[in-house]
């Protein structure tokens, strides 16, 4: 994530210039790769409350963040696909992370399999990699 998003100014101090594509590839890198640190939280927290159900006001709040940050987030991306910026594909993956979030704070606690979670995010990667290929 990190090379990514200092991918723009490699390619400014490089060229010295950087097309505007890069810089709201920088963005949406950004935007799309903060999201899987909520869902995992959240993730985590729901199965630490299977054993400890005083920890339930803590997933509520950790559930309502997830679900605030991919609003967010996708409704920037739809924002800027609305004005012209982005082509409205861009906004796909975020819209995508925002349903898996939508869904994820909505699982009562329970035990977390972190092994199909990591796919699950790998996957959504794979998602966001090939819409960026596709549009940029």
């Amino acid at each position: 994530c990190a090379m990514c998003l200092g991918a723009p100014a490699a390619y400014y101090s490089g060229k010295g210039y950087a097309p505007a594509e890069a810089w709201w590839l920088c963005l949406l890198n950004a935007l799309f790769f903060w999201g899987p640190v909520f869902h995992v939280k959240t993730a985590a927290m729901r199965h630490r409350c299977l054993g400890d159900p005083r920890l339930l006001p803590g997933l509520r709040r950790l559930a309502a963040e997830s679900i605030g940050y991919h609003l967010g987030a996708a409704g920037a991306a739809l924002g800027l696909a609305v004005s012209g910026v982005l082509p409205v594909l861009a906004s796909l993956p975020l819209l995508a992370a925002l349903a898996k979030a939508w869904r994820g704070a909505l699982e009562p606690p329970g035990r977390a399999d972190f092994r199909a979670l990591g796919y699950t995010e790998v996957a959504f990667s794979a998602l966001f990699l090939g819409v960026s290929l596709a549009v940029f």
